[in-house]
């Protein structure tokens, strides 16, 4: 989470190296379904808040936002 709300607020160079890196990433650490979403895992939600966030496209499926 910290470091998608960096990524949302430095400049282009440095958000551009994170970018890729969180696409690839947030999917190992968010849970593939609502059961799993109970226990001890990231939600979708948390890394795609709204429609202008940097994970929106990617976490589509998981979140209607």
């Amino acid at each position: 989470m910290c470091f998608v709300r960096l990524a949302e607020m430095v400049v282009e160079p440095t958000a551009d190296r994170l970018t890729p890196r969180l696409k690839r990433g947030v999917h190992l650490v968010i849970g593939k379904s609502p059961e799993q979403w109970q226990s001890y895992s990231g939600r979708p939600l948390l890394f795609a808040a709204h429609s202008k966030s940097l994970l929106a496209d990617d976490l589509a499926d998981s979140v209607q936002v």
